[in-house]
């Protein structure tokens, strides 16, 4: 037994999550926010991994699952090995991940568990993505207050992907200035884009 054997324990148990590749579950219906369960591999060892649930608004342009809002279940690694083990991983993602996945189905809710974030975890990443779903949620100002302290976190950071962070801030900081149809647009370009590089846009915009 493999990780695809969890993913398919989930799939099999809640109609809500589908399968993508061997270690992913992505929940159904997408409401602006991608959500799922994502096992990864530990280092020397192919019959236990890391076990985690997660969320990100695709608002944000982003070229992967992003990992950076969820969280890590238990204090180690799952053994999934055998089917007691896969079971005790089912119930663990039942009891832990499952209240936080249904609780971010909405962008309400998965700005709440944003805001959830201890302040001294709030880097440029996160302020990014917090002006976004004020954004997917028409709070103009905020998003706007939110991209300012964005840039400030990343003031003088000439990496390329700190660069990169910025540009694309502009491009939603424009399209709030010219009113919330060019934001909706942006929004709904950002999204096919980002869920396309993840191969997540069949999964979830097309099914719709």
């Amino acid at each position: 037994m493999a990780a695809v054997d969890l993913v398919n324990a989930i799939v099999a148990r809640h109609t809500s999550f589908k399968r993508k590749g061997k270690s992913v579950a992505i929940m159904t219906p997408f409401n602006h926010v991608a959500r799922g369960i994502s096992l990864d591999p530990t280092i020397g060892r192919n019959d236990a991994y890391y076990i985690g649930w997660f969320f990100f608004f695709p608002a944000r342009p982003f070229e992967g699952i992003d990992l950076g809002n969820g969280n890590r279940l238990g204090y180690g690694v799952w053994d999934v090995t055998n089917a007691t083990a896969i079971a005790e991983a089912v119930a663990a993602i039942e009891s832990e991940a499952m209240p936080k996945l249904e609780r971010s189905s909405t962008p309400e809710g998965a700005l709440e568990l944003l805001l959830s974030r201890p302040q001294e975890y709030r880097l440029e990443r996160w302020y990014e993505e917090y002006a976004y779903a004020l954004a997917v949620l028409g709070r103009w100002k905020e998003a706007l207050n939110a991209l300012d302290d964005m840039r400030a976190a990343s003031k003088g950071d000439q990496r390329s992907w700190a660069v990169e962070m910025r540009a694309k801030a502009d491009r939603l900081h424009d399209a709030i200035q010219l009113g919330p149809d060019a934001v909706r647009t942006l929004i709904a370009e950002n999204e096919r884009y980002s869920l396309g590089k993840c191969h997540l846009a069949k999964l979830l915009l097309d099914s719709e």
